[in-house]
Order: structure tokens, then C-alpha cells, then sequence
């Protein structure tokens, strides 16, 4: 989720897409079995950098040099806000997600890992 996230001064901002973070997170996320990793960002160019890295990736010399980061990035889905992550949720699951967002800070409301996990409904697909 890179908009609307908070700065250091609690000021709503977009926040950057690079294109390390990309491969990266969807390699961890095929480590450990989620069924997708959703980019969020309202910026077209930033999307455009996502499309990109992905394209990379795609193509025939790039897959058969590094098969399992091509395998990983097809976890990847780009969408425009929260909004959309909602919809291709349900369309793909028929449910609509549970959300939860991390924080340097502490919060009233805050989580541990093990106490969301306790309150997770079981059955579905991991993600």
C-alpha cells in the first residue's frame, strides 16, 4: 500500500515503488505460501515502473535465466487503491479481505502477530 499511507510528520503522502521491492516481496511471499501480493499506488507512473518490472521478468531470456523470480512475480497484482484489492479479492475468493496495517507505532488497537492468526478464519487460500 503506498497512498494513502503517513510520513513522519503524520501527513498523508504517497509513498515510492521501487523496483527492488517488487521481486523481492513476491519472492517472500511465494516462500511462504501467500496466494498474491497486491502494489497499491494511485500513481500512473509508478504502476508504469510496477508493469515494467514485471514485463522484465516476462520475457523469454529473463525466464530462462531466473525461472522461480518469473514464478514469483506472478503472485503480483497492481492495483490503483484499496478499493480495487477489495474487488479482485472477492471476485477470486468470494469474500472480501481482512485488513490490517503495520506501524512503527503503537497503537490502541494494535496486534500481535499470534493474536491476529488466533482470529483468522482458518479455511480459504493462504495470503
Amino acid at each position: 500500500m503506498h497512498h494513502p499511507v503517513y510520513d513522519k510528520n503524520r501527513t498523508v503522502v504517497t509513498s515510492a515503488v521501487t523496483n527492488i521491492d517488487v521481486p523481492d516481496i513476491a519472492r517472500s511471499c511465494r516462500t511462504y505460501g501467500a496466494a498474491g501480493f497486491y502494489v497499491v499506488t494511485p500513481v500512473d507512473a509508478l504502476r508504469g515502473l510496477v508493469r515494467r518490472v514485471m514485463q522484465h521478468w516476462e520475457a523469454d531470456e529473463q525466464r530462462d535465466y531466473n525461472p522461480s523470480r518469473n514464478e514469483a512475480l506472478a503472485l503480483v497484482r497492481l492495483e490503483a487503491d484499496l478499493e480495487g484489492v477489495g474487488i479482485d479479492v472477492e471476485r477470486r475468493y468470494g469474500c472480501l479481505p481482512r485488513l490490517f496495517a503495520t506501524s512503527a507505532r503503537r497503537h490502541a488497537r494494535t496486534v500481535t502477530f499470534a493474536e491476529m492468526r488466533r482470529n483468522s478464519p482458518r479455511e480459504g487460500p493462504r495470503g
